[in-house]
């Protein structure tokens, strides 16, 4: 079997993945998350809904801190204004991804 190449290292291969289909698809939010309050903030302040952690980056009891700050947040509802502006634009930007396709 042939072994394909990464040449761009900068973010892992799920978080671009993630980035791309969240540009296309609309309420998908992904959060790249590399310790639970980052993890925990992405739920509260951004209503994310796709988790993406580096396995080169955390540990097997990082990823369990992380995992469990995940499903122990939901949205903070004073935050709502926030996300509806990200709502807002999601959408300015899906037409535009739209148009140029």
């Amino acid at each position: 079997s042939r072994r394909t190449h990464r040449t761009d290292f900068s973010r892992p291969r799920f978080a671009r993945a993630a980035d791309r289909r969240s540009a296309t698809a609309p309420r998908l939010r992904a959060a790249l998350c590399i310790d639970a309050q980052t993890a925990s903030g992405a739920r509260k302040w951004n209503d994310a809904n796709i988790l993406a952690m580096s396995l080169r980056l955390i540990t097997p009891t990082v990823a369990k801190e992380i995992l469990d700050a995940w499903f122990n947040s939901s949205v903070d509802k004073s935050e709502q204004q926030n996300i509806n502006k990200i709502d807002i634009l999601e959408q300015k930007y899906r037409k535009d991804i739209e148009i140029n396709e």
